[in-house]
């Protein structure tokens, strides 16, 4: 597993600066630190505006405590445009983030392009404008990449796969297409077909194909027994393998879906979602496991996991969805609200052995989140799970806010924090990539 070195120093002097590092997102973390350092007031002389640094020298010797800082972002219940993901990009490049994990494929639909199934890319989706071609991906991508962030795909599996229905030539590797849980559907893959895994293996080919970062996420969890049940031939095919339950046939599934994608690449490292249904299964010691739990819930996992990474995600402190209902009217399942203190204030390392944290992701899922909300839920309250997993020592409430403060005021200012409700006399404008505010005339 590959760690990647993201320290930087920085020497500020009254006569100019200095910038080293030995990586090139180091030195874009860096860049990131003096942009926060600079101050804008109004000219001494004249109408404009001048910028300055206040208390230098300033010498600067940092680097992340934790390699994993993520957001997770649901983008198959609702779409989220190219345009959206690239602004959103940028703000966890300017709040020094390191992964965002793209949930593309749901029970909603599967809007990304796979050559191997374009009727799945026809039929699978909202509308022909709410999915994602190859080159869509590609641009998504290569500007993660120049702000030096990891782009992780997700295709969920065998649960939440019912999108996978909608395309009639796999249609039958998936049971209970038409079903619902709590009047949402679902539909869930057969693990007893050997059509099955020739699915997966082809659909994760292209993947990888497009996808190069080392890490890959299966999912693996939320499967409804019941629709399992519910097919005569898979509780035929459990009777004559002996299988006993279905904890067991889903950890057949699993051990058949690791062997197909690392025969298409051995190198890569899979990242499963592990939860109350999913905890007693095996999984071998270079898996990545990621928990949407409560805190209470890690100490038993870890036990029965200890030499496994962990990417922590608890719902009571990450779950950025919260707090505002459901699809009917009702609490969402995760009340309350999650303010950014109790983002900030979750000890990573009093959930896991420290050796085996890799860091926290947020996580957005996008059942009541459309564009227009985006940047509402998200900042700048997930800056504060940046400043926790870079620099895990406590500050104070009134030193947090603060600072948040300040970076919401920047985010403004760089366009990403922007709305006309909010500002009516301002436009912001695009200047070679480089977006600004300015009146509007």
């Amino acid at each position: 597993m590959c760690i990647r070195d993201r320290s930087y120093t920085l020497d500020l002097e009254t006569s100019g600066l200095q910038l080293r590092a030995k990586t090139y997102v180091g030195f874009l973390r860096g860049i990131e630190t003096f942009a926060q350092l600079v101050y804008r007031r109004k000219a001494k002389s004249g109408s404009g505006v001048e910028f300055y640094i206040p208390q230098t020298p300033i010498m600067i010797a940092d680097a992340p405590v934790f390699a994993h800082r993520g957001l997770m972002l649901d983008t198959s219940r609702h779409f989220f445009s190219k345009e959206t993901l690239k602004k959103l990009l940028d703000g966890l490049m300017f709040s020094k983030f390191s992964v965002f994990h793209w949930h593309l494929t749901d029970d909603d639909s599967y809007p990304m392009q796979l050559d191997a199934f374009p009727t799945l890319f026809e039929k699978a989706v909202f509308s022909p404008a709410e999915r994602y071609t190859k080159a869509d991906m590609k641009e998504i991508l290569d500007h993660g990449r120049k702000r030096g962030l990891r782009i992780i795909p997700e295709i969920e599996s065998p649960g939440h796969a019912r999108s996978w229905s909608l395309d009639p030539s796999i249609y039958d590797i998936v049971t209970c297409p038409n079903g619902s849980s709590k009047g949402i559907p679902h539909g869930y893959l057969d693990p007893t077909m050997n059509r099955t895994y020739e699915v997966v293996g082809t659909m994760f080919k292209e993947l990888f194909d497009m996808f190069p970062d080392e890490f890959v996420h299966v999912a693996g969890d939320e499967v409804e027994f019941d629709c399992w049940k519910k097919r005569q031939s898979i509780v035929d095919w459990m009777a004559e393998h002996n299988v006993s339950d279905f904890v067991a046939l889903s950890q057949i599934y699993q051990d058949k879906q690791r062997e197909v994608l690392k025969s298409l690449d051995a190198k890569r490292t899979l990242t499963y979602w592990i939860e109350e249904r999913t905890d007693n299964m095996t999984y071998k010691d270079d898996d990545v496991l990621q928990t949407w739990g409560t805190v209470g819930n890690y100490s038993t996992l870890v036990e029965r996991h200890p030499r496994n990474k962990w990417i922590i995600s608890a719902n009571d402190h990450l779950y950025l969805d919260c707090g505002t209902g459901n699809y009917f009217g009702g609490n969402s399942w995760c009340e309350p609200y999650k303010t950014w203190w109790q983002i900030y204030n979750l000890n990573l390392t009093s959930l896991v052995n420290p050796e085996n944290i890799l860091g926290a992701e947020a996580a957005l899922w996008s059942e009541l989140v459309t564009e227009d909300v985006l940047d509402a839920k998200l900042w700048p309250r997930l800056v504060a799970l940046s400043e926790a997993t870079w620099t895990p020592e406590f500050a104070s409430k009134t030193s947090v806010a603060r600072r948040l403060n300040a970076f919401g005021e920047r985010l403004r200012e760089s366009c990403l924090l922007y709305t006309s409700d909010a500002a009516d006399d301002l436009l912001c404008v695009d200047l070679g990539g480089r977006r600004i505010i300015k009146k509007k005339k």
